[in-house]
């Protein structure tokens, strides 16, 4: 029996995202300065895949131009993550994966509140 620690606990988790159909690359295979911890790009295109690609957002006619402002926004928000105190940067990193990013866009003369989704727990 393996001893439960970190790594432990990490190779079950990799492997039951890999059993979900998940591909697993090592840090050392990105494309990315090390100090950088989040993809942006690969966020950006699954943010917007997620939100606004036959989605809950889409009957809002946001324009390509709004989108791209409020995935801005929602990857600006957890960049600012890193300047807060550990537990909180934490709790609000948990409530944004777990309940979406919440930003307001201006709409028909109004400002109107918008969760943008991190993860898509449907697919």
């Amino acid at each position: 029996m393996q001893p439960l620690n970190e790594t432990t606990i990490e190779s079950l988790l990799l492997q039951g995202l890999e059993n979900a159909g998940y591909t697993y690359k090592s840090g050392k295979e990105l494309e990315r300065k090390s100090e950088e911890w989040i993809l942006e790009g690969e966020f950006k295109e699954a943010v917007r895949r997620i939100n606004f690609a036959d989605s809950k957002h889409c009957n809002l006619a946001l324009s390509q131009e709004t989108q791209e402002q409020l995935i801005n926004e929602a990857l600006a928000r957890l960049k600012a993550l890193e300047n807060e105190e550990l537990l909180e940067a934490n709790a609000k990193c948990h409530a944004y994966l777990t309940q979406g990013i919440p930003l307001e866009v201006l709409l028909d003369g109004e400002m109107r509140g918008i969760l943008l989704q991190v993860l898509d727990f449907e697919n």
